[in-house]
């Protein structure tokens, strides 16, 4: 660019009101050079050249990009098509041998995925760009829709980071991946440890050899949570639903780092799965927790949750209590004697309680949970389960305010609701 503008200034220098007619000259065809010339003006031939010459190095610089990114592809099918048949030697063949920690990092990744009973894997490159032409490296991303146990589902999303080696001959090598991080997320567990896993017939459930042997029960117990959470899905419900058993050491790799302390579980709804801290269960009841975190899935699971998740913490919280207690009553909360404390105590009357601190005491953090829970059974009980759902829909994945939701959803409106559902927690309580 800095020679163009250096040549039309020395045209200008010489030519004095000639400018214009260079400035012009440098974007028309030569047949629309006037008749009279006899010849082509040199300077003007050079720049000419020189755009040529650009845009035919453009040209090749796309052509070999499309060459790149097309051998990486052909490698990303090849090695899908090895991993749902059960090929580790094809599959490891994607990577550039000197590469060893992405060849022992893919390595548990095959042997995970085959465990946990993986049937769809569909990489797709949307990323691709050069990195190092020195060393023949080149950078992209790759999603990946994936499924467990079923060919035909809704395929859950990952986006991996990948650097290749592509040499000459376009042979396509991996020589880095790992999962891309994205603000507030994590990467589902079998990124992350060598899991065992047990496929059911609703539930895949996966844990470390170390807690393999807790997979048989608490499979049973949670074919039995999925049927519950089924109920309140939000469109379709989850094909398979994924637990994962985590001890201490995996909780700590596998959960955000800002978590409460409190949490016994947590559910990656987009992912459907959830991760079940085994440490709590000496305190918990696994059934209920079960469901909690399922209904997660299911209600979660089929659209984007409002980008104000401190608002409608005691709906999404609230909805999943609601489903763990799976239609008993209010009066059989194990929480209920925290709730009542609470209630009586420091809570203020607002139906959209807060969610707890993170090193809030468990006590507090149930009474919280207790809130939400007999807020959301006060929306089911005066206006029906299906009115009480297509409120959470309606604030929780379209993200309306409570004030413009309340009359379509509810047919009342909101001071009108809150008025009403805070003497029923009150009442509740007890």
């Amino acid at each position: 660019m800095w020679l163009i503008a250096a040549a039309v200034l020395l045209v200008a220098s010489l030519c004095g009101g000639s400018l214009m007619w260079i400035a012009n000259g440098l974007t028309d065809d030569p047949a629309d050079v006037a008749a009279g010339e006899t010849a082509p003006d040199p300077v003007l031939e050079r720049l000419r050249a020189q755009r040529e010459r650009l845009e035919r190095a453009e040209a090749d610089e796309r052509a070999l990009l499309d060459a790149k990114q097309n051998a990486a592809a052909a490698t990303l099918r090849a090695q899908a098509d090895a991993l749902l048949r059960g090929n580790r030697g094809r599959f490891l063949g994607a990577t550039d041998p000197a590469a060893k920690r992405s060849v022992a990092w893919l390595s548990e990744r095959f042997s995970t995925l085959r465990a946990m009973g993986v049937r769809q894997w569909a990489p797709t490159v949307t990323e691709f760009r050069r990195y190092d032409p020195t060393t023949e490296r080149w950078i992209s991303t790759v999603r990946v829709n994936y499924c467990f146990a079923e060919q035909s589902c809704a395929p859950v999303p990952l986006d991996l980071h990948t650097m290749w080696k592509i040499g000459q001959d376009n042979v396509a090598r991996i020589v880095e991946v790992w999962p891309k991080a994205y603000s507030g997320t994590v990467a589902p567990p079998w990124t992350e440890s060598t899991l065992r896993a047990t496929v059911g017939k609703r539930v895949v459930v996966a844990a470390t050899a170390r807690n393999a042997g807790r997979i048989p029960s608490v499979l049973a117990t949670a074919e039995a949570a999925a049927r519950a959470a089924d109920k309140y899905a939000s469109g379709t419900a989850p094909t398979r639903y994924v637990v994962y058993l985590a001890s201490e050491k995996e909780w700590d790799a596998w959960a955000r780092s800002d978590i409460g302390e409190w949490v016994a579980g947590f559910a990656q709804g987009q992912a459907q799965s959830v991760v079940i801290r085994l440490s709590a269960l000496a305190n918990t009841d696994l059934r209920l927790l079960l469901r909690h975190e399922l209904a997660h899935v299911a209600t979660l699971g089929g659209g984007t949750r409002s980008r104000d998740r401190a608002a409608t913490w005691w709906l999404v919280e609230g909805l999943a209590e609601y489903a763990a207690m799976d239609g008993r009553p209010v009066s059989a909360y194990p929480e209920r004697s925290q709730t009542r404390r609470f209630v009586r105590g420091t809570w203020g009357g607002e139906l959209t309680v807060a969610q707890p601190g993170r090193k809030a005491s468990q006590q507090e953090a149930s009474a919280r949970y207790g809130v939400a829970y007999l807020g959301v059974s006060c929306l089911a009980t005066r206006y029906g389960r299906a009115k009480m759902l297509a409120f959470f829909r309606a604030v929780v994945l379209e993200s309306r305010g409570l004030v413009a939701a309340s009359p379509p959803a509810l047919g009342a409106q909101w001071p009108v609701v809150t008025k009403q559902c805070a003497a029923y927690i009150r009442r509740a309580a007890g």
